[in-house]
């Protein structure tokens, strides 16, 4: 054998515990296709468009002026999502410019543009949207369809730059049928007639929003004008025959904008708020600034309340003016920092109304999709392809856990911090973890690390017993973490409680930290006290799988004697064993 090859497999030999060293502390993360946020050319300032709209033929005539800057030294072109609409002219500053349509794109190029400049870029263009911009009921043969159109995005009727971190104001100008309304984002300035049977509405957004935010809805509606214990307008939108649902459907309307006013510390950051129900509906709602459309099989009556109401609903969509068009996520991999907050504080709404034996439920509810959506892959919280199930329920229930571990003060106080710093601006994960340190001094990478970045969820295993150690008398409690872990998924790290119940109908807790794959504990108890049984993470703190055996005598003092409903009902449940 060549002499330097055996000089170099004895070298790898004699340093392969270094390699193997190097190895094992290497941080793995899933690939995210779309962690990159798309190239910025120019940055889109203000959008002021007119539209007027054929309901019957479903055509769309439409003039936009986009007023932008450039961003680049060789700014040349700029990308616009045109599904749909065929552009008829282009002119930068009143001079046409040449522009070419590529399936759903269209590029506009202009030259000559000084760097850092200020320009108006103006398009005139006729769309036919069959999908995104809805027409309902106008072409129905039995006429009894409501006449609607609604989109919740510009999506096949309005150019745009599709590019989430462009944060722009907006105006629009819609003409159409007098009989009909109009209902889009912003202060409503006029309503002119025109004295040929149209009406242009007029609707305008001073502060700036993503595009993808921009909504319109046209239909026979009338709506009610209320305010906010703290003085937010409000229009509720509502079918002229179903004016007696008004109260039901909005139930609790005004207090959802004073709850989340308190719990955020940031007061309604928007002039007006608006709601509108829709017909054909797919999902639940969609959060357009200062305007919610959701769907009309939830603008319900008092009889069909208590199945299915729009509170949830509702809440979710509100705190988004918030969460979502104030501080916005800035691309896919974020959007937990939009959807895990809604769902968070609705929840946290409805336990103020429903109290916290609701909110529990509803916290069961979210484990459970956790749980289910673990058995087909362990994507994280923050991740593009996380899914559904993890940007809303259990990114809701980390929220819970972020809190319970800072504290509910110094939770509040990041987040206000976090609000405020980031007014009108796209944000990412690191933003919101910056903000934390910055504003109580908690370094949570380790959080962020294992529930955020990276997926699974912990399963412990317990087991405890009663031992004397001089004289002094101890639970002893060992916790295993018994899941699979490899490169993606690691031990959890975090503080837990453990409430011993006595037979003399007293409890005590303990609260210590668990890392890596065993932990124990050692608590002193009284000498004169015999442990009833023992809860590990009372409440349901922490989302995790758990093994855990108990008599059957303990779990019937469990679900009989515990203080939260939560652990009540999981000793009944491990009863069925």
């Amino acid at each position: 054998m060549n002499k330097f090859v055996l000089i170099i497999i004895t070298f790898l030999l004699s340093n392969l515990t270094i390699f193997c060293q190097i190895y094992s502390n290497t941080c793995c993360y899933f690939e995210d296709p779309y962690y990159q946020p798309v190239d910025m050319l120019i940055d889109i300032e203000e959008l002021s468009a007119e539209v007027s709209i054929e309901p019957y033929k479903q055509i769309v005539q439409g003039k936009s002026v986009y007023k932008f800057k450039t961003l680049r030294t060789n700014s040349d072109s700029a990308v616009f999502y045109t599904p749909e609409i065929k552009i008829n002219s282009a002119k930068i500053d009143g001079k046409d410019i040449k522009f070419i349509v590529n399936g759903n794109n269209t590029t506009v190029y202009f030259s000559k543009l000084n760097f850092q400049g200020n320009y108006s870029l103006t398009l005139e263009y006729t769309a036919n949207p069959t999908r995104e911009l809805y027409f309902s009921g106008w072409n129905d043969p039995s006429g009894r369809k409501r006449k609607q159109i609604w989109s919740h995005s510009p999506n096949h009727w309005l150019p745009y730059i599709n590019q989430k971190q462009d944060i722009l104001k907006t105006e629009l100008k819609v003409t159409f049928d007098s009989k009909y309304k109009v209902f889009s984002n912003g202060d409503r300035i006029a309503v002119n007639d025109n004295n040929d049977g149209t009406k242009t509405w007029h609707y305008k957004l001073n502060q700036p929003h993503v595009i993808y935010l921009m909504c319109l809805v046209i239909g026979d509606y009338d709506f009610i004008e209320t305010k906010s214990g703290s003085g937010v307008p409000i229009e509720l939108w509502y079918y002229p025959d179903q004016k007696d649902r008004v109260p039901v459907a909005y139930m609790y309307m005004e207090k959802m904008i004073d709850f989340f006013e308190m719990e955020t510390g940031i007061k309604y950051p928007w002039g007006v708020y608006r709601q509108a129900p829709v017909v054909d509906y797919l999902f639940g709602g969609m959060e357009t600034t200062t305007a919610t459309v959701f769907g009309d099989y939830m603008f319900v009556d008092p009889r069909a309340w208590w199945m299915r109401n729009y509170v949830n609903v509702n809440a979710h969509e509100l705190n988004h003016q918030w969460f979502g068009n104030l501080v916005s996520h800035l691309n896919n991999p974020h959007v937990w920092l939009t959807e895990s907050f809604a769902t968070y504080y609705a929840k946290l709404f409805e336990r103020s109304i429903f109290g916290d034996d609701y909110y529990q439920w509803e916290r069961d509810k979210e484990l459970i999709r956790t749980m289910n959506a673990a058995k087909k892959d362990s994507r994280p919280v923050g991740h593009s392809q996380g899914g559904v199930d993890r940007w809303y329920p259990k990114g809701s229930l980390v929220l819970d856990m972020m809190r319970d571990v800072v504290g509910d003060e110094e939770f509040k106080t990041a987040i206000k911090y976090y609000v405020e710093k980031n007014y009108h601006q796209v944000t990412s994960t690191p933003d919101f973890l910056r903000a934390l340190r910055e504003s109580t001094g908690f370094s949570l990478d380790w959080f962020f690390d294992q529930w955020i970045l990276r997926g699974g969820e912990p399963h412990f295993k317990i087991s405890y017993n009663t031992s004397v150690v001089n004289g002094k008398k101890y639970v002893v409690l060992n916790i295993e973490q018994i899941h699979k872990v490899d490169e993606l998924i690691k031990y959890f790290k975090m503080p837990v409680n453990i409430d011993i119940y006595f037979k003399d109908n007293t409890k005590m807790t303990y609260r210590n930290w668990v890392d890596g794959r065993q932990t124990d504990f050692m608590i002193e108890i009284p000498q004169d006290n015999e442990v009833e049984f023992l809860i590990f993470d009372p409440n349901r703190k922490i989302i995790k799988n758990l093994t855990f055996s108990r008599s059957f005598e303990e779990l019937s003092s469990q679900a009989t004697k515990a203080e939260n409903m939560i652990d009540r009902y999981d000793a009944l449940l491990a009863l069925r064993q």
